[in-house]
């Protein structure tokens, strides 16, 4: 549980400013692992806030955009072969989708496959992702410009109430902006 969300709102932001400072910056091999850790770092804070209801259900509700690419039919991804992503998923078809925000997040946490997309020299445009749960089912890509307009929009959710009950013997908690 979070006691206090204003450090981690904060690191939000900071999280933000990094990855649009990293994704405008000359490509080194350390650049490309600090955008991989912001990455993470950042899925791991939006859902520990969600679970603590530090943030609105409305943020908590937010879908990005993605592309969606298809697994392959026999092909063997594997802790070996991973990284070759055009041997397992049809990147050449990719589908325009939404995903919730706590999906993306579980995907990052859980990843098995994560690779960042620079197809400009010198640019990180998005990133791919699955979980180790996901990988049959396909890859996911996401635009470092959508993810840092949601890390935005946790960084700056002020919930002004919070309803809580029990129905059922389930605990409801709903937390309004």
């Amino acid at each position: 549980m979070i006691w206090e969300s204003a450090p981690w709102k904060k690191s939000l932001k900071q999280d933000a400013a990094r990855l649009k400072r990293l994704s405008a910056s000359a490509l080194r091999d350390s650049n490309l692992v600090k955008v991989e850790q912001t990455v993470f770092s950042a899925a791991y804070a939006i859902r520990k806030l969600s679970e603590a209801h530090k943030v609105s259900d409305d943020a908590r509700r937010t879908k990005l955009p993605v592309l969606r690419f298809s697994r392959m039919k026999n092909s063997r991804l594997s802790f070996w072969n991973w990284h070759h992503i055009e041997r397992h998923f049809d990147m050449g078809r990719p589908r325009a989708s939404h995903v919730d925000v706590l999906f993306l997040c579980n995907q990052l946490i859980h990843s098995y496959v994560f690779l960042v997309v620079t197809p400009r020299p010198k640019c990180v445009e998005a990133f791919l992702v699955t979980s180790d749960r996901e990988k049959e089912r396909g890859l996911l890509q996401v635009s470092i410009d959508d993810f840092v307009t949601c890390l935005l929009r946790f960084a700056d959710d002020s919930p002004s109430g919070l309803a809580w009950s029990h129905q059922d013997g389930v605990e409801i908690i709903e937390v309004t902006p």
